[in-house]
């Protein structure tokens, strides 16, 4: 728990300086400037056929939607592997990434599926799969609130580096412990896990 609340301290810390940052000492700079012209340039291109697609594609990083696939995925995986490394591997992913910037989480849930499947296969074209999913739901989503003015390039790059390493911490964090505990044995992986089907 210590390491959980510690990891939460430096995202923090990390975001907060990038956002100072952001808004302060690169006020008028080129990456603001490079913002507000894709942003124009988004708007100025409207077409309705986008209106709706993005509004699809926008709801996929909408709160509830996250918490529902949580909940959906984490009890599944509950059912199906009868451990709890898996399902708290993505609950613990959204909650530490929420805890630091809720409206950022688009790639925390779907990168941390997308990690649990392939601790449970070998084969390449599921683990191929997985990630591809996981790549275009979070492109669709960036897209569709850049498009729809939600976000600005650089929300989305900071968004996407958050929810990387949300999932790059609560996996470390759950192995290690895991491993105190001997529910992993030495020498096994996260990459190299002992496959199902």
């Amino acid at each position: 728990m210590a390491c959980f609340v510690g990891a939460y301290a430096a995202l923090c810390a990390v975001f907060i300086a990038v956002g100072e940052l952001l808004t302060h000492a690169l006020r008028h700079s080129v990456v603001q400037r490079t913002d507000q012209r894709i942003e124009q340039w988004l708007a100025d291109h409207r077409v309705p056929w986008m209106n709706t697609a993005t509004f699809i594609g926008s709801e996929l990083a909408d709160t509830i939607v996250k918490i529902s696939v949580t909940v959906l995925v984490a009890a599944t995986m509950l059912a199906v592997w009868r451990r709890w490394l898996e399902p708290l591997m993505v609950s613990l992913a959204l909650v530490l990434e929420a805890s630091v910037f809720i409206t950022t989480t688009w790639a925390v849930v779907y990168g941390a599926i997308a990690v649990v499947v392939c601790w449970h296969t070998r084969r390449t074209l599921w683990r191929v799969l997985a990630f591809g999913i996981v790549t275009l739901v979070a492109a669709s989503a960036a897209f569709s609130r850049m498009y729809r003015g939600m976000h600005h390039l650089t929300d989305v790059v900071a968004g996407a580096l958050l929810g990387a390493a949300a999932v790059v911490i609560t996996r470390w964090l759950l192995v290690r412990a895991a491993r105190r505990r001997d529910a992993i044995p030495e020498g096994l992986t996260i990459s190299e896990p002992q496959p199902t089907g």
